[in-house]
C-alpha cells in the first residue's frame, strides 16, 4: 500500500520531512512569529502531496491498483500530519511555557488556566488563560492535526486533478477561500488576544475557546477536502483527461 504511493517520490518525501520538520522544531526559535512556520510547515507538506498526486497517471498506465494508491496516499497523510502536529505543538507549547506571550504569536497554541510570570523586576504577577494545561495541549494537537490532515488532502487532490480544469478549478476556489478564512481568523484572534492582555476590560464581539477552535478548523476545512475527496474519485477514473 505505501511503496504504491511513495515509491516514485521517495526522495522528495525524506528531504521535505527532513526539511519541514527541522523548521517546525526549530525555526520558531529562531526568528519571526512561530505561527509563521507553522503555516509554512502546511504550505510545504501541501505542496509535497500536489507533487505526489502528479503522479498517479504514470503508476495508472504501470496498471497500479487505484484502491491501493488511494489507501497509500490516505495513509500517508495520516501518518504525515500525526508526526508534524506533534512536532510543532511541543515545540510551539516549550515556548508558550517560557513565555506565557507566546501565544499571542502563535494562533494554533490553545492556553488554559492562569499562570505566573516574573516581569522585569523580578516580582511575580498572574496571568489569566494563558497557561498550559492537558485539555490546551490535546486541543493544540487537535487543531494542528486536521489543519495538516486538510493541506495534505487537498493537495493530493490538486495533484491528481492537474490535468482536469473543471476538478481544478473546484479544488481552487474552494482552497483558497478556506486558506483565506483561516488566515484572517488567524490574524484577528491574535490580535484580539492582545488587546486582551493589554485591555482587560474590553469585551470582543467574538472570542473562540479551544473546543470552537477545532471545531472552526474542521468547518473551514470541510468545503476543500469533500472537493478532494470528489476529485480524486473523478481524477482515479481517467487521469488522462
Amino acid at each position: 500500500m505505501f511503496a504504491a504511493f511513495l515509491k516514485p517520490v521517495r526522495r522528495e518525501f525524506l528531504f521535505t520531512f527532513i526539511a519541514v520538520s527541522i523548521a517546525l522544531a526549530f525555526g520558531r526559535w529562531w526568528a519571526f512569529d512561530g505561527g509563521l512556520w507553522t503555516w509554512g510547515g502546511l504550505i510545504f507538506s501541501g505542496l509535497l502531496f500536489v507533487d505526489a498526486g502528479h503522479n498517479w497517471p504514470k503508476l495508472h498506465v504501470l496498471d497500479v491498483p487505484a484502491r491501493r494508491w488511494v489507501g497509500g496516499a490516505l495513509t500517508t497523510a495520516a501518518l504525515w500530519s500525526a508526526v508534524m502536529a506533534a512536532i510543532a505543538a511541543a515545540s510551539a507549547l516549550i515556548m508558550q511555557r517560557n513565555s506565557p506571550y507566546y501565544t499571542w504569536y502563535d494562533w494554533f497554541v490553545n492556553t488554559d488556566g492562569p499562570v505566573t510570570h516574573l516581569d522585569t523586576n523580578g516580582a511575580e504577577y498572574v496571568l489569566p488563560d494563558m497557561g498550559i494545561t492537558a485539555a490546551s495541549v490535546a486541543w493544540t494537537y487537535l487543531i494542528l492535526v486536521s489543519a495538516f490532515l486538510i493541506f495534505t488532502i487537498t493537495g493530493l487532490a490538486v495533484g491528481t486533478s492537474l490535468r482536469r480544469w473543471p476538478q481544478l478549478l473546484t479544488m481552487g476556489i474552494s482552497g483558497v477561500v478556506a486558506l483565506a478564512l483561516l488566515i484572517a481568523v488567524t490574524i484577528y484572534l491574535s490580535w484580539t488576544a492582545y488587546q486582551r492582555a493589554e485591555n482587560p476590560d474590553v469585551v470582543f464581539p467574538i472570542m473562540l475557546e479551544s473546543w470552537q477552535r477545532f471545531l472552526l478548523v474542521l468547518v473551514v476545512g470541510a468545503a476543500p477536502a469533500i472537493a478532494g475527496w470528489w476529485t480524486i474519485r473523478r481524477s482515479l477514473r481517467n487521469p488522462w483527461e
